[in-house]
């Protein structure tokens, strides 16, 4: 979804939890994150929702 004025998108992702569990969510946002920031052309990145909130903290989601 783009906003109005052009300047910034919304993607909406699905992840489902394999049979690690919640606690296989890390390695995916990592993942998610590392390639978003590699092809953000200048934006921001952020993975939120249930798996931005319920992954093990990484070093993605601490710097």
């Amino acid at each position: 979804m783009a906003s109005k004025d052009g300047k910034a998108i919304q993607v909406i992702v699905q992840v489902h939890k394999d049979k690690e569990g919640w606690d296989g969510l890390g390695k995916v946002v990592d993942t998610m994150t590392e390639i978003g920031e590699e092809n953000a052309d200048g934006l921001g990145f952020h993975v939120t929702g249930p798996a931005g909130y319920g992954a093990p903290r990484g070093p993605a989601r601490t710097a």
